[in-house]
C-alpha cells in the first residue's frame, strides 16, 4: 500500500527553523522502513534513526545518530548535515538488519576482534592513512591477546596488563615472506624502554579508537570506562632529530645511483615524504611550484612547495618529453613500492660512510634544516614547504638550528657586566690587645 503521510522537509537549516518544538521527532521517509528524524526544541535538536522490521522483537528500533548542524557547522562527526545524517543513518540501517539475519554477532557475543575489524572497514570506507600499517598493529598485537575477549566484559586490569606486556616484550624486525618473525632484543636501556611506551601508546590509541567506535554504533553494552580510563604513558614521544649536513648531503647524493639517487634529490629538494614522492606526477610540475594533490599527501590537503633555482632546474630536466600523467619518479620505469627505499637508503649510507644509517624521512628533516640555514624568515614559511603547523614544526624542527644559534650567538658583540675588575674588599683585622700599662 503506498504511502500517504506527506514527509516534513528536513534538508535545510531554513526549512527546519519553520517547525514547532516538541519532545516527538519529526520523521522523513529515507527506504521501506526505514526513517530519519529530527528532534528539536529551544536547547538542542539532534537527528534519529527509526527502522521497522515486522516480525522482529521489538519490531520498532530507534537510534540516536548526532546533533544537527542549526547552530554548529557541520563536521560529520559531532554535528551532522542532512545528508551527513541521511548517510550515518543508512550505515545504521545496513548494521541492524546484519544483526537480525546473524550476519553480524549481536551485543552480548560482540568481542574486541569484532570491534576492531568494524573499525577498520570504516577506516578504509574514509580514505585515512596509513592503513596498512595499522591493520599491522591489530593483528601482531590486539587481536592475539584481547581478540575474544567481549567488550562488555574487558576490565580496566586486562588493558592495562595488556599495555605492560607491550612495553616489556621486543620490537618487531622486517620479516621476510614465509619466514618466521624477527624480533630484536628485548629492551634494555632507559631510550629502547621509553620507544617501547610510545609504540605502545599508539597501539593503545587505535585500541580505544575502535572500541569507541563500537560504543557509539551501539555495538556493546558497556560504558566504556575500561579502556577510557586507562591513561598513556607520560612524556615519552620522542621527535626525529636526525638530519645530514651538508657535507654530509653531498656525499650521500654521490654514493646513490640511477633513480634512486633521482629520488634522493628530490626529497632533499622539496621536503617531501616517500608516498608524496611516489604518487606526484608530471603534470604536477607548475613551473616555480610543485603541486601535491591532496589524494597524495598525509593530512588530505593539497599543498605547492616552492622550488629554488637548482631545484627547479632538476625538475624541468626530469619532466621534459614526458607524459602528464606519468610519475615523476620511477624505478626501472615503474612506480616505486611501499618498502623499496629501505635497501638502498642503507646501501648508499654505508658507501658515504654516514654511521649510524639514517631513513629517507631524514632527508625531509635535512630539507628543513637547509631552509633555516638559509635564512628562511619565518616558520610559517617552512610550514608551508612541509605541509604542517608552525606549533608541528617548531616542536620538531626548532631543533635543526641549534648549531647556527650557537654560531650567531658567538658573533654577537659581547655585553660586559663588569666594566672593571671588582676591588677586593677590605680584610678585617682582629683587634689588637695592647701590653702598654695604664
Amino acid at each position: 500500500m503506498p504511502r500517504t503521510k506527506r514527509d516534513v522537509p528536513l534538508d535545510s537549516p531554513s526549512k527546519r527553523e519553520r517547525l514547532k518544538f516538541r519532545h516527538a521527532p519529526y520523521w522523513t521517509w529515507v527506504a521501506e522502513g526505514c526513517y530519519l528524524g529530527y528532534r528539536t526544541n529551544n536547547r538542542a535538536s539532534s537527528w534519529n534513526a527509526k527502522l521497522y522490521v515486522p516480525g522482529a522483537t521489538p519490531p520498532l528500533r530507534e537510534h540516536r545518530i548526532g546533533a544537527a548542524d542549526d547552530r554548529h557547522p557541520a563536521d560529520g562527526v559531532t554535528f551532522l548535515s542532512y545528508a551527513q545524517a541521511i548517510e550515518k543513518a543508512r550505515e545504521w540501517f545496513a548494521a541492524e538488519r546484519a544483526v537480525l539475519s546473524g550476519a553480524a554477532p549481536t551485543p552480548s557475543a560482540y568481542t574486541i576482534a569484532d570491534a576492531v575489524r568494524e573499525y577498520m572497514q570504516e577506516f578504509e570506507r574514509r580514505g585515512r592513512r596509513s592503513t596498512g600499517r595499522t591493520q599491522c598493529a591489530i593483528k601482531a598485537h590486539i587481536v592475539p591477546t584481547l581478540g575474544d575477549t567481549r567488550v562488555e566484559k574487558l576490565t580496566r586490569d586486562q588493558v592495562r596488563q595488556w599495555l605492560q606486556a607491550l612495553v616489556e616484550s621486543p620490537a618487531r624486525r622486517r620479516s621476510k615472506k614465509g619466514k618466521p618473525q624477527a624480533f630484536k632484543p628485548a629492551p634494555r636501556t632507559d631510550n629502547e624502554r621509553r620507544r617501547r611506551k610510545d609504540t605502545a601508546n599508539r597501539i593503545l590509541t587505535t585500541l580505544k579508537a575502535a572500541l569507541n567506535f563500537a560504543l557509539a554504533n551501539e555495538r556493546a553494552e558497556c560504558s566504556g570506562a575500561a579502556w577510557r580510563e586507562v591513561k598513556p604513558f607520560h612524556a615519552v614521544a620522542g621527535s626525529r632529530t636526525t638530519f645530514l649536513t651538508a657535507e654530509q648531503q653531498r656525499a650521500l647524493v654521490a654514493a646513490c645511483e640511477g633513480d634512486f639517487k633521482v629520488l634522493v634529490m628530490g626529497a632533499l629538494y622539496t621536503g617531501a615524504r616517500y608516498g608524496e614522492l611516489c604518487g606526484v606526477r608530471v603534470d604536477n610540475l607548475l613551473g616555480d611550484w610543485l603541486r601535491l594533490p591532496a589524494s597524495i599527501t598525509k593530512t588530505g590537503k593539497e599543498r605547492k612547495v616552492t622550488l629554488q633555482p637548482e631545484a627547479r632546474k632538476f625538475f624541468a630536466d626530469l619532466c621534459s618529453g614526458r607524459g602528464a600523467d606519468e610519475p615523476i619518479f620511477t624505478r626501472d620505469g615503474h612506480a616505486w613500492g611501499d618498502h623499496d627505499q629501505h635497501r638502498p637508503m642503507l646501501a648508499a649510507c654505508k658507501a658515504a660512510g654516514i654511521a649510524p644509517a639514517v631513513n629517507l624521512y631524514a632527508l625531509r628533516h635535512t630539507a628543513a634544516s637547509n631552509w633555516l640555514r638559509a635564512g628562511a624568515p619565518s616558520m610559517k614559511y617552512i610550514a608551508d614547504q612541509l605541509g604542517n603547523s608552525v606549533t608541528i614544526c617548531e616542536k620538531h624542527y626548532a631543533h635543526l638550528a641549534y648549531s647556527d644559534r650557537a654560531e650567531v650567538f658567538a658573533s654577537l658583540p659581547e655585553v660586559s657586566l663588569l666594566a672593571t675588575a671588582p676591588e677586593k674588599p677590605p680584610r678585617k683585622r682582629a683587634a689588637a690587645v695592647s701590653a702598654r700599662p695604664n
